[in-house]
């Protein structure tokens, strides 16, 4: 086999990888994120970029305490249940949670939260998450958040889940969330750009050799050339 398409799919890979960085630096500040670990080894197989290539660092990142009512600090392997743009079924841990205007509850990233229960279209500013899911209005509670515990999530590329090993719904909401904060991004800043300019000197480094091996190619074609 020629070394110029191992060469050509290393430095491909690598360019994936820093572009896997380079979405966890973008989600450096954004609540319930947690940082994609690029799989060199797959990455190098692959044709096209995609989920398969990632997996996620489900170390916790640190409590904010906002004081919003509709803020939740979910616990490690507990996730929200949301519709993507696709109406598709995806798992968040963005816990930044708002109403839009029309009365429908939605996570940090603007996806829609399912939840057990109907919000009446006159909620009060007294809406509020407690400790164990259930949604309050006032005195009155009016729901709960729909969520499940997954074992060995399977990333997408922006931070959602879209799958994993043993996904149970959470039928006893205690202990899964924390009301009035939010999980901090999990992104070390240091850490991603070390690995970016490691890749980046991966990168250098095949270059050198791809145009080391062709001068080579080259001599020996000049020198059959004279025969």
């Amino acid at each position: 086999m020629s070394v110029f398409p191992i060469l050509a799919r290393g430095m491909l890979a690598s360019e994936r990888a820093i572009q896997y960085q380079g979405m966890n630096l973008v989600n450096l500040q954004t609540p319930g994120y947690r940082r994609i670990q690029p799989d060199f080894a797959t990455l190098l197989q692959a044709n096209e970029p995609g989920e398969s290539q990632v997996t996620i660092d489900t170390s916790p990142g640190a409590l904010l305490e906002t004081g919003r009512k509709l803020d939740v600090y979910l616990q490690p392997d507990t996730y929200l249940v949301v519709k993507g743009e696709a109406q598709q079924t995806l798992y968040s841990r963005f816990g930044h949670l708002s109403l839009t205007q029309d009365g429908r509850l939605q996570d940090g990233k603007g996806n829609e939260i399912e939840y057990f229960g109907a919000l009446p279209k006159d909620i009060s500013e007294g809406m509020r998450i407690g400790n164990d899911g259930r949604i309050w209005n006032g005195k009155d509670q009016i729901g709960a958040l729909k969520l499940v515990h997954i074992a060995n999530p399977e990333a997408r590329m922006d931070g959602y889940v879209q799958g994993g090993r043993d996904i149970t719904p959470v039928t006893d909401g205690a202990n899964a969330l924390l009301a009035g904060g939010v999980e901090a991004s999990n992104v070390k800043y240091v850490d991603s750009i070390v690995d970016m300019m490691a890749q980046s000197s991966r990168i250098s480094g095949m270059q050198y050799a791809y145009q080391r091996v062709n001068d080579v190619y080259d001599q020996a074609i000049g020198e059959l050339g004279r025969f």
